[in-house]
């Protein structure tokens, strides 16, 4: 299993499998964390529900072998201020397929960690921070992960651009990639998934099959 496609969290499909690569060495170093902006005062009661992404970047993203089909990530608030996240993913027979994680908060807003990490001993951090959004329009994530390869541990990190709709203007597209080129990515590291008529990206987020959360084997 390829820990780029692990990391992207599209594993179960193996949508990414000809954009992605990279052992490690030949990657991308990881920024320093403290250059990485967190959205202010932040709001996790409108930040839920569904996103669309329109654009996604990482140091394991490699644009000239492909595209993909454009996926959504649901975001639901649940009691303990954590959120279970669906991503809704399409297959190239435009068939689709749900996949849920958990995401805790830490001490800063804005910010979470994998839930039930102990459950995937190869990752040994799993940290997502939301740098920006209107919470109407747009969000500029921001996710880094560290895992233990064959006794070598590798960081990978990737930004996602999400909108409330299928497009977003190319003002905030232009800022996505400068915020990506900022973070050490050239163009070369960037992706638009290509929109598609799949009717479960149509379907709203209070209609969409309940979180479940994958067992541990399926990570």
């Amino acid at each position: 299993m390829s820990q780029c496609l692990l990391w992207l969290g599209l594993t179960l499909l193996g949508v990414l499998q000809t954009q992605v690569h990279g052992s490690g060495s030949d990657l991308i170093p990881l920024p320093p964390l403290d250059l990485v902006p967190v959205q202010a005062e932040f709001r996790e009661d409108l930040f839920q529900g569904k996103w669309y992404i329109i654009a996604l970047a990482g140091n394991a993203v490699q644009k000239k072998l492909g595209s993909i089909n454009m996926f959504t990530t649901t975001y639901h608030l649940t009691e303990g201020h954590s959120y279970n996240v669906t991503n809704t993913l399409i297959r190239d027979n435009q068939t689709c397929s749900y996949w849920t994680r958990a995401f805790v908060p830490v001490s800063q807003p804005a910010e979470f960690t994998m839930g039930n990490i102990e459950n995937f001993p190869h990752i040994k951090n799993y940290l997502m921070r939301v740098t920006a959004t209107d919470y109407n329009h747009f969000a500029i994530m921001f996710f880094k992960k560290t895992a233990k390869m064959q006794n070598k541990e590798t960081d990978y990190f990737k930004t996602s651009l999400y909108g409330r709709t299928k497009d977003l203007p190319v003002k905030l597209k232009e800022r996505f990639i400068q915020f990506a080129n900022m973070l050490g990515l050239t163009n070369d590291h960037v992706l638009y998934p290509v929109p598609t008529g799949a009717f479960c990206l149509s379907i709203p987020s209070f209609l969409m099959p309940p979180p479940m959360l994958p067992p541990a084997a399926h990570f």
